[in-house]
């Protein structure tokens, strides 16, 4: 389930909204958070996109690394459900059969699809931004 997040104006003061609310959660609430979107999936909603980009700059920020992948900092994605294990989180073993073709995008393939998006249209701020840290 992968989602690219195109930087709209706004986002910046969402997202260090969310990262507030969620930086209040204990590890086990952040993995049951984290689980339900597993479940859920990415519905293509922008707001819950937001949500799961806050998500994973908070996991980084509490266990050291995140489940959900943030490819150039603008493709989102989820992998299997977690659970704690100890003070930190490990995929749970689903059984699932992995593919030998790497379903991520190239980067030639990630830049050919944000040019058609208009990325070479961002300001220089809003490259800047959506390449930061927070």
């Amino acid at each position: 389930m992968k989602y690219l997040l195109i930087p709209n104006a706004g986002d910046e003061e969402i997202i260090k909204h969310e990262i507030e609310i969620l930086s209040k959660l204990s590890k086990e609430e952040l993995v049951n958070k984290y689980n339900s979107y597993v479940e859920i999936g990415i519905v293509g909603v922008r707001g819950q996109s937001l949500l799961i980009f806050a998500l994973a700059k908070v996991f980084i920020v509490v266990f050291g690394k995140s489940p959900i992948t943030l490819e150039q900092n603008m493709i989102l994605g989820l992998g299997e459900k977690i659970h704690l294990s100890g003070n930190n989180f490990e995929f749970i073993d689903t059984g699932a059969i992995e593919t030998k073709k790497d379903a991520r995008l190239t980067h030639q393939e990630m830049l050919s699809k944000l040019t058609k998006l208009g990325y070479e249209n961002l300001s220089e701020a809003d490259k800047v931004y959506w390449n930061s840290d927070y």
